[in-house]
């Protein structure tokens, strides 16, 4: 038995999410539409004493049924919370400062082969 404390952390379970694209005809014909991340709180250390991968895995079944399964990828210990990168505006600013930079530096490419 793993003996549990009362500090809790945030434990983030990624899984390939798919689709039964032939529900409809009552068979199974599954596709990959990416991953989903599913999250529980719980003391870290249970994880890291025990066989998670396993654990996560049959706690992802709850979520399946005959249209869409969860198969379980890897987890991780979220100890410290996500940092904020920036908004939308930012990164479309940022993206249209490089898409300039590229342009500037191809049409002064050009104009050097010129000569």
């Amino acid at each position: 038995m793993i003996k549990k404390n009362t500090n809790k952390e945030t434990i983030l379970v990624h899984a390939q999410y798919e689709e039964n694209y032939d529900y409809d005809n009552g068979n199974f014909r599954w596709k990959k539409k990416g991953s989903e991340t599913f999250v529980i709180e719980m003391d870290e250390n249970i994880v890291l004493n025990s066989n998670p991968s396993e654990v996560f895995a049959k706690m992802l079944i709850a979520y399946c049924n005959a249209k869409v399964r969860y198969t379980y990828i890897s987890h991780e210990v979220q100890f410290i919370k996500p940092k904020t990168l920036g908004t939308e505006e930012q990164y479309l600013k940022i993206q249209n400062e490089i898409d300039f930079d590229k342009k500037f530096l191809s049409i002064e490419g050009d104009f050097r082969m010129n000569f």
